[in-house]
């Protein structure tokens, strides 16, 4: 249920005029579906009691906190 909350206000505000509207505060509005993917993930582990989507949801809120920190995990260039 609180994944269904947190994916009602991206849903409402994913067009141009609610990005016009909110300006900067649209982005964080929209981060509001990352945290609904990993209280499902959680949700379903708990409920079915399995590890898979535990882990998922472990795995993705690391990989979010790297990207949301702009830590670089492998360089792109290529060395000559």
């Amino acid at each position: 249920m609180l994944a269904l909350i947190f994916m009602m206000f991206p849903f409402v505000t994913s067009n141009q005029k609610s990005m016009i509207w909110l300006k900067r505060k649209w982005k964080w509005i929209q981060r509001f579906s990352y945290l609904a993917f990993i209280a499902t993930a959680v949700h379903v582990g708990l409920a079915k009691q399995e590890i898979f989507p535990l882990i998922v949801a472990v795995v993705y809120l690391i990989v979010y906190i790297l990207a949301y920190k702009k830590v670089v995990l492998w360089n792109t260039k290529k060395s000559d």
